[in-house]
C-alpha cells in the first residue's frame, strides 16, 4: 500500500481530518463522553505525533551530520531517550484517541459502538498490539528505555531497547518485547515505520466514519500543514541503514520525491533493500545502570562477548 501525498492534492494531514471537520454537532456525541468534538481530538493527537516526531527526527540527523564530519557531538546518544519516551507515548496517544473519536459517533453503550470498535482494533490490531506492549511495560512494569549508537566508517545508527530482566540478576534488551536479548531497534526503521503506520491507523479512521457520515470533499481543512510536511522531508533523509535483525524485515518507506514541490510517498511494505543489507562490523557505544541486585548487562549485539559484569 502507498500514500501518495502533495500540497496541490489533500495535503499533507490524513483524509479524515478534513472529513471530521464536517461533521455537525447535532449528529455527534462527544459531550457525552465529556470529548471536544472529533475533528479538535484528531487535531490534538496527530499534532502531538508531528512535534514529538519532528524534534526526535531533527536531533537524530544533527547526530548522523556530525559524525560524518568528525564533529564532536554536545549530548550523548544517551540523551534521545526523553526524545524516543516522548515520541512512544505520543503514539499511543494517538491510537488512544481514535478510539475515543470512535466512540463520539454513537451513543453511549451502544451496540453499533463497540460493533465498530471491535472492527476497528482487528484491522489495526498488529501495529497496536506493538506499540502498547512496549508503553505498558514502561509505565507498569517499570522498564527503562535505553538509547546507544553503532557506528562503522562515518555511519551511524541510533538504537534503543526496552531494559528489563533477561536472567537473574541480568538486565539487558526485554526478551518479552524484543526477538530475544541480543536485539534492539533502529531508529532508521523505528521513526518512518511509525508514521507510516499513523497514516495508516488514520485511514482506518477515515473508513469507520465515511460509512456513517457523507464525505462532502469540497469542504477543506483550514490547518497548515507545513510542519507535517517538515516532519516527512527529515524522515526520507535518515539513512535506510538497520541492524542485523531488521535487514530482511518488513519496512515503511518516508520518501519525499520532490521537495521543491512538496511530493511525498509513504510506502507501507517497501521491496528496496537496506542500504547496508551486506554483512559489516559494527562499533557499538552504550551506557547503562546497573541496579542493587542486578548487575549483569546482556548488551545487544554483543555476540562474541556475552554479559558484562559489574
Amino acid at each position: 500500500m502507498i500514500y501518495k501525498l502533495s500540497k496541490n492534492a489533500d495535503g499533507f494531514c490524513p483524509d479524515v481530518r478534513r472529513l471530521l471537520s464536517q461533521l455537525d454537532d447535532a449528529d455527534l456525541y462527544y459531550q457525552d463522553y465529556h470529548l471536544m468534538h472529533p475533528a479538535d481530538v484528531f487535531t490534538s493527537i496527530f499534532d502531538e505525533v508531528v512535534e514529538s516526531g519532528e524534534q526526535l527526527a531533527k536531533k537524530y540527523l544533527s547526530f548522523i551530520s556530525n559524525h560524518r564530519t568528525s564533529i564532536s557531538n554536545e549530548h550523548s546518544v544517551e540523551s534521545l531517550k526523553t526524545d524516543i519516551s516522548h515520541f512512544l507515548f505520543s503514539l499511543s496517544n494517538f491510537i488512544a484517541g481514535c478510539r475515543s473519536i470512535i466512540k463520539s459517533l454513537f451513543k453511549k453503550d451502544s451496540k453499533e459502538s463497540n460493533k465498530v470498535l471491535r472492527e476497528f482494533n482487528k484491522t489495526i490490531k498488529n501495529y497496536t498490539d506493538y506499540v502498547s506492549k512496549m508503553i505498558n511495560y514502561v509505565k507498569h512494569r517499570h522498564r527503562i528505555i535505553r538509547s546507544f549508537k553503532a557506528t562503522w566508517e562515518d555511519k551511524m545508527i541510533i538504537g534503543y531497547y526496552i531494559e528489563g530482566v533477561v536472567q537473574k540478576g541480568a538486565i539487558g534488551p526485554d526478551p518479552d518485547i524484543h526477538k530475544d536479548s541480543k536485539c534492539a531497534i533502529s531508529l532508521n526503521r523505528d521513526i518512518p515505520f511509525h508514521l507510516g503506520n499513523v497514516y495508516f491507523v488514520s485511514a482506518a479512521l477515515k473508513t469507520i466514519v465515511s460509512k456513517n457520515f457523507e464525505d462532502n470533499k469540497e469542504i477543506s481543512s483550514s490547518e497548515d500543514d507545513t510542519k507535517i510536511f517538515k516532519l516527512l522531508s527529515m524522515v526520507s533523509d535518515i539513512p535506510r541503514y538497520y541492524f542485523p535483525d531488521e535487514i530482511k524485515k518488513k519496512w515503511i518507506r518516508v520518501y519525499a520525491e520532490d521537495k521543491d514541490n512538496k511530493s511525498v510517498l509513504i510506502e507501507l511494505d517497501s521491496k528496496k533493500k537496506p542500504d547496508n543489507f551486506s554483512p559489516h562490523i559494527l562499533d557499538i557505544n552504550l551506557s547503562f545502570k546497573v541496579g542493587v541486585r542486578n548487575r549483569t548487562l546482556v548488551p545487544p549485539y554483543f555476540y562474541g562477548v556475552g554479559k558484562l559484569k559489574c
